[in-house]
């Protein structure tokens, strides 16, 4: 680096170049009309001060031409200074990297992996499985919005989820989740707009999913009360009795425990398959306790008094309102089942 001359430098430079200068013969190299006073130290020639340049890094007097070479060197040292560094080399790479796996490199589209997964049992495909887990990320994205009150931005990610949710249906057509993901794909259209686009999508769905699968009654429930708000009240009145006809007597206490172990037992193919159903149904919200349906069809009949307009043999099964916990009619699952951590306990 260099920088100009100050005073007290020049005249120490001029007092020790007295003797030497004393001819009028030695001029500045460059300019032939003034008399020369400094020696440059790095080509050793005369120069007057105009052209002098104190160089800070060898603390030398030094002509305007060297000045100049002097810097472009200490600017080529630090450049290979810096090109050695090894946080530069970390830094590119890590940069590269994210930006090549942002891009698509390094990962497979869910159709080439659907492609792959063609001959592995369902609980073993991989691509449904991403569907389900965008599907799920976007309803809590959703759900959060909606507690904002931020509505329009709580409707696009519920079409987002009902899309991802529609994929994976897609890819495990003729699986066993097939019914519990078109029940969640259901709800999310009814959370992304209309409510009676999302009651008619559930409402398509009756006669495909057998009164034997275990998200049969889950989806009445969540159907019914789509249907009371959308104002079809027979229908929901009809849904509910039927929970209520099949919740009687003592499965209408069944705990969760309960329904994971029947779950387990019915697929004895192993605890990876029971796991993936049982994490697929919390998704969807078809892992709905029948205890929990039941009462809170119960509330949902006192409240809205609709007691006489079920049948005389549910009517009588009909707890005590006294003895009632209370419980809001909703569609909230259980959250004492298996926990969903993005399907990892499963692979």
């Amino acid at each position: 680096m260099v920088s100009k001359v100050d005073d007290r430098t020049r005249y120490l430079f001029k007092s020790a170049l007295q003797e030497v200068l004393t001819s009028s013969t030695l001029t500045c190299n460059r300019h032939p009309e003034r008399p020369a006073e400094a020696l440059c130290a790095e080509c050793e020639k005369l120069f007057c001060w105009a052209c002098m340049a104190f160089d800070t890094t060898s603390q030398n007097l030094v002509c305007s031409n060297c000045a100049g070479i002097l810097d472009r060197r200490t600017r080529h040292r630090r450049l290979i200074r810096f090109a050695r560094n090894p946080a530069l080399y970390i830094f590119l790479i890590v940069t590269i990297s994210l930006a090549a796996y942002l891009n698509g490199v390094g990962r497979q589209s869910p159709a080439s992996l659907q492609q792959e997964d063609q001959d592995s049992p369902w609980f073993r495909q991989r691509a449904p499985r991403l569907w389900l887990q965008a599907a799920y990320r976007a309803k809590e994205r959703a759900r959060y919005l909606e507690s904002q009150g931020d509505i329009r931005g709580k409707e696009h990610w519920a079409k987002l989820a009902a899309r991802s949710f529609a994929n994976a249906k897609e890819c495990w057509k003729g699986g066993e989740p097939e019914f519990d993901v078109a029940g969640g794909e259901a709800l999310m259209v009814a959370r992304s707009g209309p409510l009676e686009d999302g009651y008619r999508k559930l409402v398509s769905l009756a006669g495909v999913i057998p009164e034997s699968h275990p998200s049969y009654l889950p989806y009445v429930f969540h159907r019914a009360n789509l249907a009371w708000e959308t104002r079809h009240k027979a229908e929901a009145v009809k849904d509910w009795t039927t929970i209520l006809k099949k919740t009687a007597g003592a499965d209408a206490f069944m705990s969760a425990s309960d329904m994971i172990g029947d779950i387990v037992d019915l697929f004895s193919g192993g605890m990876h398959q029971a796991t993936v159903i049982l994490q697929v149904r919390q998704v969807c919200e078809t892992l709905v306790v029948d205890r929990e349906m039941r009462e809170a069809v119960e509330q949902a009949v006192r409240e809205y008094g609709l007691k006489p307009q079920l049948p005389g043999d549910v009517a009588a099964t009909l707890d005590d309102p006294q003895g009632s916990s209370g419980t809001v009619r909703g569609t909230s699952t259980t959250q004492n089942g298996i926990l969903i951590r993005h399907f990892e306990e499963a692979e």
